[in-house]
């Protein structure tokens, strides 16, 4: 079946998947009897099997045969090294260059499926079980992840109950992650740049991921301004850490907690998941109940925080609060701060004042008085001062801050946000989608 993505059960394959027959620049993923995830690109060399990879991608190369099984060792050049090598308990998949960031082990097969075990000082504890319906990827602690790979139109990442679905389905241009009803998560695997292989969001998507390079390495990143770029860093005393560039998304896989192994810097009780807001811990995940994972970049005092986003009013409240907490944070420095977003910033004053802290350049004076139409003239200076920065203002008028509207009020602190917090290097993207 040219062109579908399956799954092919051979005997002791954990994970094995076909794409189709080659192409002039598609990959092939072709099951090797004995393997656990076997990936082929290519043409056959005296070593074995070998990954050719189309310019700037992703380079893999299985090599000879052990007593153990297949090796993958990177080839001079590769955006990512991988290796299965050999522990005492059996396959590790991790990283054979210094300063690796990822390392799993898979280990024996139980009644229900393959395991993958983390060895020490791993923190990623993912299980392949069987549910009634097909395989099941999930995590073998209470409250954990659970995908599973179903039939009908390609491979199917669905959901047990509460978790995130994703489906592969096709599009003219290749293939296509596409949301089930309710999901966020849409990517499209699409053509090859001189970068490397971009991962393009088709309409209305909210991740886009693009393998780029640094200085520093090799980069998982976005192509477009204000997204998620994260690298793959060293190893710290605390754990394996994705350790990200200047102003970008920092993760950290922590210690054990009674639930298993946590996603996040430690906090106890803290399990897969994802919030707005710190704790003195530092970063944390903090599941809502009966969300199918939607994520958004949310901002604290910090930084940016991987986040789920709340529905409706709740999710307005969380974006009053996040945003008053920043302009707070600015506003500081001149000793000044703000109560409510929406009202203490329908005169203009603190509007003016928080652009001259971000900018550090001196506005016009506000007008003094109270009355309306002094108000109006305040915010239109502010309002001035952001387009003379080249900043765009579409549909947004000094009326609607000074009438208190909730929704162009947030939607112009996020585009200050934006202006301004971008040269600190911060990586940026929409906030709960409400602050448009």
């Amino acid at each position: 079946m040219a062109g579908c993505l399956l799954s092919v059960p051979v005997a002791g394959c954990c994970l094995c998947l076909w794409l189709g027959a080659v192409c002039a620049c598609g990959w092939v993923f072709v099951p090797m009897a004995g393997c656990c995830l076997c990936l082929w690109l290519g043409a056959v060399c005296a070593c074995g099997w070998v990954s050719v990879p189309v310019a700037g991608c992703l380079c893999l190369w299985l090599g000879a045969v052990c007593a153990c099984g297949w090796v993958s060792v990177p080839m001079a050049g590769c955006c990512l090294y991988l290796w299965l090598g050999v522990c005492a308990y059996g396959w590790v998949l991790s990283v054979p260059v210094a300063g690796c960031c990822l390392c799993l082990w898979l280990g024996a097969v139980c009644a229900c499926g393959w395991v993958f075990v983390p060895m020490a000082g791993c923190c990623l504890c993912l299980w392949l079980g069987v549910c009634a319906y097909g395989w099941v990827l999930s995590v073998p602690m209470a409250g954990c992840l659970c995908l599973w790979l179903g039939a009908v139109c390609g491979w199917v990442f669905v959901p047990m109950a509460g978790c995130l679905c994703l489906w592969l389905g096709v599009c003219a241009y290749g293939w296509v992650s596409v949301p089930m009803a309710g999901c966020c998560l849409c990517l499209w695997l699409g053509g090859v740049c001189a970068c490397g292989w971009v991962f393009v969001p088709v309409a209305g998507c909210c991740l886009c991921l693009w393998l780029g390079v640094c200085a520093y390495g090799w980069v998982l990143s976005v192509p477009v301004a204000g997204c998620l770029c994260l690298w793959l860093g060293a190893v710290c005393a605390c754990g394996w850490v994705f350790v990200p560039m200047a102003g970008c998304l920092c993760l950290w896989l922590g210690a054990v907690c009674a639930c298993g192994w946590v996603l996040s810097v430690p906090v106890a009780g803290c399990c897969l998941c994802l919030w707005l807001g710190v704790c003195a811990c530092g970063w944390v995940f903090v599941p809502v109940a009966g969300c199918c994972l939607c994520l958004w970049l949310g901002v604290c005092a910090y930084g940016w925080v991987l986040s789920v986003p709340v529905a409706g009013y709740e999710r307005e409240a969380v974006q009053k609060k996040t945003f008053t907490k920043w302009v707070n944070s600015h506003l500081g420095r001149v000793t000044c701060r703000i109560g409510d977003l929406y009202t203490d910033l329908r005169d203009g004053r603190m509007l003016i004042r928080l652009l001259e802290v971000l900018s550090g350049e001196q506005l016009p004076k506000p007008t003094k008085g109270r009355m309306r139409i002094h108000c109006l003239e305040n915010v239109d200076k502010a309002l001035q001062f952001l387009k003379e920065q080249k900043v765009h203002l579409e549909n947004m008028g000094s009326h609607d801050i000074v009438d208190g509207n909730h929704r162009l009020t947030l939607g112009l602190i996020w585009t200050i946000i934006l202006r301004f917090q971008v040269r600190g290097g911060q990586v940026l993207d929409r906030v709960g989608g409400g602050a448009d």
